[in-house]
């Protein structure tokens, strides 16, 4: 069971930057295999959210979007986001039925993607809110999408 553990963590360390490079190639925002999530700046988050907040939304083309204080984004923050949704899609689902926000605590949740994470802080520094999208129900502001492995729901 360890070496299975430790198969899939390689894999994964392997195929999330390829998929994050691949992804970019794709405008439609779709990679097979991968679900989407936006990672964004906002000073207005949820009344009593905290400083980083993850909203699953059940309608809408990106339905899970991660809500960062612009003075709280760090490696470790957006790995515990990430790792904290990971573990909510695996249980729920990869995309939401019912719309939900999942507080995220500062300091907690799984790091896995740490690595991963500083890559993703350095894009989100370098984004430019008036060359990008705007992020539908949310507007224009400073993004990065990233794209997750799809789970298989548990229920």
């Amino acid at each position: 069971m360890r070496r299975i553990h430790l198969i899939a963590g390689l894999a994964m360390s392997v195929l999330s930057p390829i998929a994050q490079l691949t992804a970019q190639n794709h405008p439609d925002n779709s990679l097979p295999g991968f679900t989407p999530v936006v990672i964004a700046l906002s000073d207005e988050l949820p009344a009593q959210s905290g400083d980083i907040v993850i909203v699953r939304r059940a309608s809408g083309s990106d339905h899970d979007v991660i809500l960062v204080r612009p003075g709280h984004v760090s490696p470790a923050t957006l790995a515990a986001a990430v790792g904290t949704l990971q573990a909510a899609r695996a249980h729920l689902g990869d995309v939401p039925t019912s719309n939900m926000l999942i507080r995220v605590p500062l300091g907690g949740g799984p790091r896995s993607r740490a690595k991963e994470a500083a890559n993703w802080v350095d894009r989100l520094n370098k984004s430019d809110p008036n060359r990008q999208p705007a992020i539908d129900g949310l507007g224009r502001r400073r993004y990065v999408r990233v794209f997750l492995p799809n789970h298989v729901a548990v229920h």
